[in-house]
């Protein structure tokens, strides 16, 4: 389960992962726009992350979060106000 607050967001936001499996071993995250291009990626071990996006333009971002053999594990939208 991953919970992302506040969302709508004005650009930062938290993830929580709420799997305490998924908290030790690394993941990638990664931020997709609307048009499939990748504003963030990261690579680590967390159970929850505060995410800086106020650089981006309002509209919808997908986050998607991987086990790091890349199976894909949740995909979830934020939106930027």
């Amino acid at each position: 389960q991953l919970t992302i607050y506040p969302n709508p967001t004005t650009g930062i936001f938290t993830l929580q992962i709420n799997n305490g499996k998924l908290s030790i071993i690394n993941y990638q995250l990664s931020i997709y726009n609307t048009l499939g291009e990748k504003v963030y990626s990261t690579i680590q071990p967390f159970s929850h992350s505060t995410i800086d996006l106020s650089s981006q333009p309002k509209g919808i971002f997908f986050i998607q979060l991987r086990h790091e053999n890349g199976i894909r594990i949740h995909t979830q939208k934020v939106i930027i106000q």
